[in-house]
């Protein structure tokens, strides 16, 4: 970042912005990052803009910022590993039981230690650092 950037007040890196756009629905604006024309120094806030019914990588100039209302600090909501390992290992279970009832003990078992693998990585994956 050049020593010269002008100071951003409007986007910050992080955070998610809103406006309404003429037909009253709601836009959002997700920024990743702001980052500065080399040679001039303009100022980007880089992101994803959407909310329309999808998504689209964008540069918006950072004097672009009229009519946004900061909605605070953005909030990946993606399942983690362990959240995606405990739910593939609560289907396992609903498998196993299933075939458990219906007397086909060697298959339910088989599923049931699927499930017990699933939720020891689930619980390893816990532990690791991110």
């Amino acid at each position: 970042m050049p020593d010269t950037a002008p100071s951003v007040t409007k986007f910050q890196a992080g955070h998610t912005y809103t406006r309404t756009v003429p037909s009253g629905a709601t836009e959002q604006f997700r920024v990743e990052q702001i980052t500065y024309q080399p040679g001039t120094g303009a100022a980007f806030a880089a992101g994803w803009k959407g909310g329309l019914g999808a998504w689209y990588g964008r540069l918006v100039p950072v004097t672009d910022c009229l009519g946004w209302t900061d909605t605070g600090p953005t909030h990946d909501t993606a399942p983690s590993r362990p959240e995606i390992l405990n739910e593939a290992a609560d289907t396992a279970q609903g498998v196993a039981d299933r075939l458990h009832r219906e007397g086909h003990t060697d298959r339910a078992q088989g599923a049931y230690d699927v499930m017990d693998v699933l939720r020891q990585q689930a619980r390893t994956a816990t532990r690791e650092p991110s």
